[in-house]
């Protein structure tokens, strides 16, 4: 999953044309990653133990916070680009039907008696 997580960042901060983007999103994921890295490693045997948390497992709200902080800002910065606002933008009229369809299977039930749901 951390994985999914990194090649998720490197997408986003390679194809926004903003500087900021880029140095913000490869800020981030160069952060979370290389935690990720130590930690595992330390726990596999293959690095000294560092005391380094690994991120969004850990017990503890003071590396939670921050690193949930920065995934938000990374799906932030992934929203804004122009490819997944169109494909946002093509899912919004699906979500309309399917809560007309919920909505009407639930008129449905109302009308029937509790022996026939």
């Amino acid at each position: 999953l951390f994985a999914a997580l990194g090649y998720a960042g490197i997408r986003v901060a390679g194809r926004t044309e903003d500087p900021f983007v880029r140095y913000a999103a490869g800020g981030v994921i160069t952060w979370i990653m290389a935690q990720a890295v130590i930690n595992i490693g330390a726990v596999l045997g293959l690095l000294p133990i560092a005391g380094v948390p690994l991120p969004l497992f850990s017990y503890g709200g003071s590396a939670l916070l921050p690193t949930m902080a920065a995934i938000g800002l990374l799906i932030a910065f992934a929203r804004a680009d122009p490819a997944a606002r169109a494909a946002l933008d093509m899912r919004l009229p699906g979500r309309k039907r399917a809560a007309v369809r919920w909505n009407t299977m639930r008129r449905r039930a109302r009308g029937r008696s509790s022996g026939e749901r």
